[in-house]
Formats: C-alpha cells, sequence, structure tokens
C-alpha cells in the first residue's frame, strides 16, 4: 500500500511508536510553512512528518506498519 492511499485517522506503526495519519498539512518550519505528509502521535512522542514526494512509497519501503484495530 502506497502512504497517499491510507485513510485519515488511519493508525499505524512507525519504529514500534504508534501514530494516526493526519493527511497532508501545512507545517510552521524554521521561517517559512511547508506542506507535509503528517502523522498525529498517539504518544508521549513529537509528531511525525515526510515530505510530499514520499507519498508515492510503498509503506513497506518506510517501515510503517498499518494497525488492524
Amino acid at each position: 500500500m502506497k502512504i497517499k492511499d491510507l485513510k485519515l485517522k488511519q493508525k499505524v506503526l512507525i519504529n514500534t511508536f504508534k501514530y494516526e495519519y493526519a493527511g497532508i498539512n501545512k507545517i510552521r518550519m524554521q521561517g517559512h510553512w511547508e506542506q507535509k505528509i503528517s502523522f498525529k502521535s498517539l504518544g508521549k512522542h513529537p509528531d511525525k512528518h515526510f515530505d510530499i514526494n514520499v507519498g508515492n512509497k510503498e509503506t513497506e519501503d518506510l517501515k510503517i506498519e498499518i494497525v488492524n484495530s
């Protein structure tokens, strides 16, 4: 499955941490705003953001596991 095929609020594991797919959002970077693929943390660790061009990659390539709940 490709990153762009994930559904909003779908739960995933990245490096054994739980995240929820949040879609493409504008993220405040130092000095500017950037559009990124966002994963909201479901724990105490920080949120994850990937560049837009990662959207066409397979989830297995980025070591993202889909959680069935």
